[in-house]
């Protein structure tokens, strides 16, 4: 090509080898070295999503969503696609705006007014495959409805606890409450009984509190806990150990309905 950033093509060349990850050997009537390069294919719908399936696998991580599509938004009356990082910012509103506790899946998107490369592009299949990767596909229920989150997940689809959104910001927000709590020991105190015991009655207490803080349908993000060891560490001395066993909420992603004759 003859410059970088939006080139255009000087022609074409058959490539004789394939050197290393930056470099080809051509085959070119005189000299054709730093010459900038670029490697296209034309994909089929089906190759597409296992391609987006393949790059979630590789992330394969409970601290990243992967979104693989554009945002329109309506601009003096326009509809503008704008890259996917629009929708992530969308999704990152809803988390630090809806209760902690709630999924995202079916919720809507505001301000976004169409989805490019939704589900009026691929197959109810190829988003199945996407998602089975671990994508978070959002999809309309008609052409410029809002469009919503097919299903919250990360791309670490491993357990529940780990692919689903919903439990993992739940868990954070837990973890950091607690560890709160805690901190404020941390250096203050020797290690004694009657600190272990005033130690226990903190987290007790802020337990108990996270169970108060229900939200109709939702519930509280702690549903139960247990303080399963709280003891000084024998290994390291001037470490306390504590441990909780937690039960939080599940979203109901799935329903099964029976109808028995």
């Amino acid at each position: 090509t003859t410059a970088t950033g939006m080139p255009s093509q000087v022609g074409s060349m058959k490539i004789l080898a394939v050197l290393n990850n930056q470099q080809l050997q051509v085959s070119a009537t005189g000299t054709a070295t730093a010459v900038s390069h670029y490697v296209t294919r034309t994909l089929t719908k089906s190759q597409q999503a296992s391609v987006v399936a393949g790059i979630c696998t590789t992330l394969g991580s409970n601290r990243v969503m992967y979104v693989p599509q554009g945002a329109g938004v309506t601009i003096n009356g326009v509809v503008k696609y704008l890259p996917g990082y629009y929708l992530c910012a969308a999704i990152s509103g809803l988390i630090s705006g809806l209760p902690v506790q709630q999924s995202l899946t079916n919720v809507g998107l505001a301000g976004i007014s169409d989805v490019q490369f939704g589900n009026f592009y691929f197959t109810r299949a190829q988003l199945g495959t996407m998602a089975a990767a671990g994508a978070c596909l959002i999809v309309q229920e008609s052409q410029g409805s809002i469009p919503y989150s097919r299903h919250s997940l990360t791309t670490d689809m491993t357990t529940l606890y780990f692919r689903e959104i919903q439990q993992v910001k739940n868990w954070d927000y837990l973890s950091y409450f607690f560890y709160d709590i805690l901190r404020g020991f941390i250096g203050r105190y020797n290690i004694r009984p009657d600190t272990l015991r005033v130690l226990g009655q903190s987290v007790t207490a802020g337990g108990r509190m996270m169970q108060g803080k229900k939200v109709p349908k939702l519930g509280a993000p702690l549903l139960d806990f247990s303080i399963k060891t709280l003891k000084q560490d024998e290994n390291n001395r001037d470490t306390v150990v504590v441990e909780m066993s937690i039960l939080m909420p599940v979203v109901m992603n799935y329903l099964n309905l029976y109808l028995i004759v």
